[in-house]
């Protein structure tokens, strides 16, 4: 799984070049969006910006990979969202983002890096949004017969 992550990343690092790109992507529940991109030799520092709205409270995480050839390298250099710094969770490499819980609202990701091979760099990676669970009505109705229950049966008790 691992690894067909890692060739759908470097298929999408490789189809695009650009100095520059904003891609926005569907972030529903429950959303996993494969990301990358490719830049040329001639854009050493490169930028790729990704917005999302979320419309409810999600838990966000990914990873990040560079897909180095021998001619293509690709050292991250920032990682952010919204304003919260990310690069500490990845190496020159790559890494693991780490997982946050995040409100409904919009959101920026960013990542910065060098491209520094003979042709350039690319790298690849995926975002992931999984929908906080919310418990439905039966569940806080079950809750509070219980606890009125358990109410019940001390109070009879206190009374004998």
């Amino acid at each position: 799984m691992k690894f067909k992550s890692l060739a759908v990343a470097a298929v999408l690092a490789a189809s695009s070049y650009a100095a520059s790109a904003v891609a926005i992507f569907p972030a529903g529940p429950d959303d996993t969006t494969f990301i990358g991109n490719s830049y040329n030799v001639t854009t050493p520092v490169a930028t790729t910006v990704y917005t999302f709205t979320t419309a409810v409270k999600a838990f966000f995480n990914g990873s990040l990979t560079t897909t180095d050839l021998t001619s293509k390298v690709f050292d991250f250099t920032a990682v952010d969202l919204n304003g919260i710094d990310l690069t500490s969770f990845v190496s020159p490499d790559g890494g693991t983002l780490p997982t946050l819980t995040l409100m409904a609202g919009n959101y920026t990701f960013t990542v910065t890096g060098n491209a520094s091979g003979s042709k350039g760099g690319s790298w690849g990676g995926q975002l992931n949004l999984v929908a906080v669970p919310v418990p439905e009505p039966e569940t806080y109705a079950l809750l509070l017969a219980g606890l009125g229950a358990v109410g019940f049966i001390a109070r009879r008790r206190s009374a004998n």
